[in-house]
């Protein structure tokens, strides 16, 4: 929608050292705000107990860390796969990039475009979707 709008509100989050040196611009567009909100506020409606953790959102991204910790003991995850028993969803963090590649995105190059999400129950990585919204819907779970 944005992308056939022409005007892609185009702003900057900052500058990213990428290897080699380069610094780059790290764009923002309004399609990255508006599947951000989407997303995130969707996902909070269904699930208003989970932790939801957007790149778009900074207010979150400080808590990021905290939600999936870099080294950590694997519990046993297994009953959670093949059991209909509930659990408390507060376990389950939920890390969305709603609009990967903006850079190339801004640049027409829309085959590169994703949206992904990341599943954490007690910040263990379970299950996520990649999802390619310009290239017929694809999705990978």
């Amino acid at each position: 929608l944005v992308r056939s709008g022409g005007d892609l509100g185009q702003t900057s989050k900052g500058v990213v050292d990428v290897e080699g040196g380069a610094n780059v611009d790290n764009p923002l567009t309004k399609a990255d705000m508006l599947s951000h909100k989407a997303l995130t506020s969707g996902l909070r409606a269904y699930f208003p107990t989970i932790t939801v953790i957007s790149e778009e959102d900074s207010s979150k991204r400080e808590n990021a860390q905290k939600a999936a910790p870099a080294t950590q003991a694997i519990p046993d995850l297994l009953p959670l796969w093949f059991t209909d028993e509930s659990f408390d969803p507060s376990r389950i963090t939920v890390f969305v990039d709603p609009l990967d590649a903006t850079k190339e995105f801004t640049e027409s190059l829309v085959e590169y475009v994703t949206v992904m999400i990341g599943i954490c129950v007690d910040g263990l990585a379970v299950g996520g979707v990649i999802h390619q919204p310009f290239n017929n819907s694809r999705s990978v779970w």
